[in-house]
Parts: C-alpha cells; structure tokens; sequence
C-alpha cells in the first residue's frame, strides 16, 4: 500500500472516531439540557396548578360559608 493510501485511511478513520466521540458527547449534553428544561417545566406547572386549584377551593368554600350565613340571617330575622 502507498503511503499516501494508508495515510488517507489513517486520518479517515480518526476523524471518523473523532466525529462519533464528539456525536456521542454533543447527544448526551443535549439530552441532559432537554431533561433539565422539561423537569423545570414540569415543576412550575405543577405549582401553577396547585395554587390554581388552591385558590378556586377557598373561593367556593367562602361563597358557600356567605351563603349559608346570609340564609341563617333571613331565618333569624324572618323569626
């Protein structure tokens, strides 16, 4: 083989497992980003809907409460 073959396939072959090394890092960030913002993402909402449900909670229980008081008041006065 010619010297200029092998070296052609000596730095092919390096910068092929070069490309692949980088490749496989390049995902792993990427993966690990991705997984990161989703969590984050996922937390927040969470906590959106929690305090969403909370306050629709207190609302109906007040509105209830004002409204079982304002009927007790038109019976004791109606007495």
């Amino acid at each position: 083989m010619r010297l200029r073959t092998k070296l052609l396939l000596a730095y092919l072959g390096l910068s092929i497992i070069l490309f692949t090394c980088g490749g496989v890092i390049a995902l792993q960030l990427v993966k690990r980003a991705v997984k990161s913002n989703i969590e984050s993402n996922l937390s927040n909402g969470t906590h959106a809907i929690i305090n969403l449900v909370k306050t629709a909670a207190q609302g109906s229980i007040k509105n209830y409460l004002r409204a079982v008081a304002e009927k007790n008041l038109e019976i004791a006065r109606a007495i």
